[in-house]
């Protein structure tokens, strides 16, 4: 029977991942919010780096072993291997499944500037457009989804992008806004990963567990996690518990 898996991200943008592998196999499943911390987009390659470690030792706390990281922003330095999936490896394999040129991608500081996405797509042969979009996950984070700097923020962030084939999402917060996003600019194309990750955890990640259930965990407020879920993700979060990594 398949161990309990780890998710993390740095706030609740994993659970749009969680809600696609719903569909596909049960899991036992500890998901850790690092909601208490710097966002990860604006941290230091070094202290992200120590911060990974401490995640780590969280999980290997709870006997976690296999963890997906929903965080575009971590994943820009974390090994990979049989124990870790990350969500770029899944976003840069959804972007060579659509056949697309011109390819736009926006997420956090680090994941931008880290060229993650970029590198690997160009030696590919792609045309690729970067744009920072940082402020878009801490407004999905509080729940701020229709707001007029929502909105304008959307506007800039998405404005150089516009004529891309299509546009990965590449902040597991963003997919909530997607609605929001088409009816500003409708001629956008979206590629959210979260599906592909999701895919590729029930491809690697053989469970035979008779239902889904998830653990959840958080550094930040327990309060704002829940409503947040419920605003953003329409997730009914039960009992989140408030740790100190």
């Amino acid at each position: 029977m398949m161990e309990k898996i780890g998710v993390c991200d740095w706030g609740i943008g994993g659970i749009g991942m969680l809600q696609h592998l719903k569909l596909m196999q049960n899991y036992e499943v500890v998901y850790l919010s690092d909601a208490g911390f710097m966002p990860y987009g604006k941290v230091a390659e070094k202290e992200l780096s120590e911060r990974w470690q401490e995640v780590k030792a969280f999980f290997k706390s709870k006997n976690i072993n296999k963890v997906a990281i929903a965080c575009n922003a971590l994943s820009t330095l974390v090994e990979l291997n049989d124990d870790f999936i990350n969500v770029i490896e899944s976003g840069v394999a959804l972007v060579q499944d659509c056949g697309a040129k011109r390819i736009g991608v926006t997420g956090g500081y680090r994941t931008i500037e880290s060229n993650s996405y970029k590198t690997p797509l160009e030696a590919a042969g792609y045309d690729v457009v970067q744009s920072v979009g940082q402020e878009l996950s801490a407004k999905v984070e509080a729940g701020d989804l229709v707001s007029k700097e929502t909105t304008e923020s959307i506007r800039e962030v998405f404005s150089p992008l516009i004529n891309c084939d299509y546009v990965v999402l590449a902040c597991t917060h963003y997919p909530v806004l997607s609605k929001q996003i088409l009816s500003i600019f409708p001629q956008i194309k979206l590629l959210d990963p979260a599906l592909k990750m999701a895919e590729t955890i029930s491809n690697k990640w053989k469970s035979n567990q008779n239902e889904f259930n998830i653990e959840w965990y958080t550094t930040g407020n327990t309060e704002t996690m829940i409503h947040s879920a419920r605003i953003s993700f329409n997730e009914n979060i039960i009992n989140p518990l408030k740790v100190v990594l």
